[in-house]
């Protein structure tokens, strides 16, 4: 009887450490996952519950060296990855990893910045360790573990082989305990980033507004359409340019620019993050995203940019009709205050559907109207009319970068975007353009530029209009185990 009470017991322990350490895994499975996929969803649902059971077991068996390693691995791999959804609001993946790893030397800056978030999780770390030294103390016996290991190790060499395949990635949708560990094989033997520690050179002290604005889901075909609804708003668009996103898909295409990505000898290079530049550089640094929930960031933000990041504002509280509304006029407050801020503005702009993003009555539309007339007049609404009230509100003081994540294809019906196999080039094409009002226009540069341009802007020395090449990627930005990269190259 006392046997089965202290099974029993263990048991709610050990659940109570499950939830505790898995705080993501509900939205993570039956949301994310379970609502684009149901078949990937039975998948790692199938896979937590082994996972979880020959996790008690092992904590069950006779003290080893196998089981301790076992056991602190999935402790450590929980924490850290927990630490990182708190902080991000993502599931970490190979990349954070390499990353983080990259960035080591920061690790003290970045305990004392995020001391309030490490310290619940490294509580629930110790409660996990209690755990281990509890079961060891007072176990029950339990003496298969010949079967406990070798389900273990098949589990993970089934997991580890399937993160391999997919370049290192699949931990969407595992236990927080196998998020880190999974990948540590591929990170072991491959890398993905070169990273460029180039020396930033100071020209000049600027004391300006360095504004970069991201539209969502802007063509620029369509763009030029909603321009011409009414002709007298040509005058703030007369520098316009068709230009081209780095990436088809929102977050790879946002993360490339602000790490300015460069592509040289089938390598991808990765830059120092803009908002580590302008915070050394002395600009508040402040963020406003009209699409993200408050501290979750889709956008790829590695918590080392984040801590750079001196004002976060959330409009995802508000319906899509009014967001951009609102960004619209924190942004001109926020200019009007002390110079020198680098302000970079997520919209939520005009992602399908496009009928709920503004009001269809304004313009005599309903919702069964055509859906590339609905998508224009989207675009004036929250984007035209958005540029030219913030143009009319800024002074000299302040210098705008306006362009989209990336464009939008309406003649084929296969997937597009984040899920392209062979993507319309309509889909990268957006608009740009550079306003201040002292009326300076900048030459044609290439999507891989703009980073360059921006670092100008803060007045560092950069050699631009190098070359007319735009890389317009697809795909994973992968380049483990000899991954071609998917990309078209235009000029």
């Amino acid at each position: 009887m006392t046997k089965v009470y202290n099974f029993f017991f263990f048991l709610f322990l050990f659940f109570i450490y499950i939830i505790l350490s898995n705080k993501n895994i509900y939205n993570t499975l039956f949301v994310d996952i379970a609502h684009n996929d149901s078949k990937k969803f039975y998948f790692y649902f199938v896979i937590n519950i082994l996972f979880f059971v020959s996790f008690f077991l092992c904590l069950l068996l006779k003290n080893s060296i196998i089981k301790f390693i076992l056991c602190i691995s999935f402790l450590f791999s929980s924490f850290v990855s927990q630490v990182f959804n708190d902080i991000s609001g993502n599931i970490i993946n190979i990349n954070d990893i390499e990353i983080a790893l990259i960035n080591l030397d920061s690790l003290g800056n970045f305990v004392q910045e995020y001391s309030s978030t490490i310290l619940p999780n490294f509580f629930i770390l110790i409660y996990g360790f209690l755990l281990l030294i509890l079961f060891k103390i007072s176990r029950p016996h339990f003496n298969n573990g010949g079967y406990i290991y070798s389900g273990l190790a098949l589990l993970i060499c089934l997991l580890v082989s399937l993160s391999i395949n997919r370049g290192g990635f699949a931990t969407q949708g595992l236990p927080s305990q196998l998020q880190v560990v999974i990948p540590i094989p591929s990170l072991l033997i491959t890398k993905n980033f070169e990273f460029n520690h180039e020396k930033i050179i100071i020209k000049e002290e600027k004391n300006e507004n360095i504004v970069l604005i991201i539209d969502e889901s802007v063509s620029y075909e369509f763009f030029k359409k909603a321009i011409e609804i009414d002709d007298s708003e040509n005058k703030y668009f007369n520098n316009i340019k068709k230009f081209y996103s780095i990436h088809n898909c929102s977050a790879q295409s946002v993360f490339s620019l602000m790490n300015g990505l460069k592509f040289k000898d089938e390598k991808i290079i990765i830059r120092k993050n803009l908002w580590v530049i302008a915070k050394e550089n002395g600009y508040e640094t402040i963020y406003l995203s009209g699409q993200e929930k408050e501290n979750n960031y889709q956008y790829l933000q590695s918590p080392n940019d984040i801590r750079n990041i001196d004002k976060k504002i959330f409009f995802n509280k508000y319906d899509h009709k009014k967001r951009d509304k609102e960004i619209l006029k924190n942004l001109i407050q926020i200019l009007e205050k002390e110079k020198k801020k680098f302000v970079v503005v997520i919209k939520n702009g005009s992602h399908f559907p496009y009928h709920n993003k503004f009001d269809l009555e304004k313009y005599g539309l309903n919702k069964e109207d055509n859906n590339e007339l609905i998508y224009t007049y989207s675009l004036k609404e929250n984007s035209v009319e958005f540029l030219k009230t913030l143009f009319l509100n800024v002074d000299e003081h302040s210098k705008i970068l306006y362009l989209s994540d990336h464009g939008q294809a309406f003649q084929n019906k296969s997937f597009k975007h984040c899920n392209s196999t062979n993507p319309s080039i309509n889909e990268w094409e957006v608009p740009f353009i550079y306003y201040d009002m002292k009326g300076n226009n900048i030459k044609d540069i290439n999507n891989l530029e703009l980073y360059d341009l921006v670092l100008s802007l803060f007045g560092i020395e950069r050699e631009i209009f190098k070359s007319s090449a735009n890389y317009l990627f697809y795909g994973n930005l992968n380049t483990r185990y000899n991954t071609n990269l998917n990309f078209k190259k235009i000029r």
